[in-house]
C-alpha cells in the first residue's frame, strides 16, 4: 500500500474537508504530521508522496515551521517524491523549489471562477482524463491576496493539458 505524508499547516489538526480521510478511502496509508505545531517526520524514506495543506500564513513569512517545511520539500524534490499542495501548500512548493521571492502579497484578492481549456495532451494524462473535452470550470475562491508566481519549468506538464483564463 502506498504511504502518504500529510502535512497539516493550519491551526487545527484536521480541516473541514477531511482530505486525510479521503486519501485513506482511496487506499493510501496516511501518516499525519501537524507541521504548524512543529511536528515533522525524522525521515522521508518511507513515503511515496507528500500532501501539503493550507495555512493561515503566507509561505514568505519568517516562521520556524515554514523554514523546516522548506527544507523538507527540498529534500523530497532531491529524492523524487511527488508532492501536491493546496493553497498555502502550492505557495510553499513554489517558494522552496524556485525561491522565496516567488511568493508575495498582492494589493487585492481575486475571487471568482476560472475556465480551463482542455488541450489534446489531457487525453493521455491520468490526472486529467476526467476533464470534459470542451473544458472545465474550477472554483477559484482565493480569499487571500497571496500569489505564487507561475514558473513555467514547474508547470510544463500541467500547461500541456490545460490553460486558464479568468471568467
Amino acid at each position: 500500500m502506498k504511504r502518504l505524508l500529510y502535512l497539516q499547516n493550519s491551526k487545527v489538526r484536521q480541516s473541514v474537508a477531511k482530505l486525510d480521510e479521503r486519501f485513506e478511502s482511496w487506499g493510501l496509508n496516511v501518516d499525519r504530521y501537524w507541521a504548524y505545531e512543529g511536528s515533522f517526520p525524522e525521515s522521508l524514506s518511507r513515503y511515496d508522496g507528500i500532501f501539503l495543506s493550507g495555512s493561515p500564513h503566507g509561505a514568505y513569512e519568517d516562521i520556524p515551521f515554514i523554514h523546516r517545511e522548506h527544507e523538507l520539500i527540498q529534500g523530497a524534490a532531491e529524492t523524487g517524491i511527488p508532492m501536491l499542495g493546496i493553497c498555502f501548500g502550492h505557495q510553499i512548493l513554489a517558494s522552496a523549489l524556485c525561491g522565496r521571492n516567488q511568493i508575495f502579497r498582492r494589493q487585492t484578492c481575486e475571487v471568482g471562477y476560472r475556465w480551463l481549456d482542455v488541450k489534446p495532451g489531457a487525453v493521455d494524462d491520468s490526472m486529467a482524463q476526467e476533464l470534459e473535452k470542451d473544458g472545465a470550470v474550477i472554483d477559484d475562491l482565493n480569499r487571500t491576496a497571496d500569489e505564487a508566481v507561475t514558473v513555467k519549468t514547474m508547470l510544463t506538464r500541467f500547461t500541456d493539458i490545460v490553460s486558464g483564463r479568468s471568467g
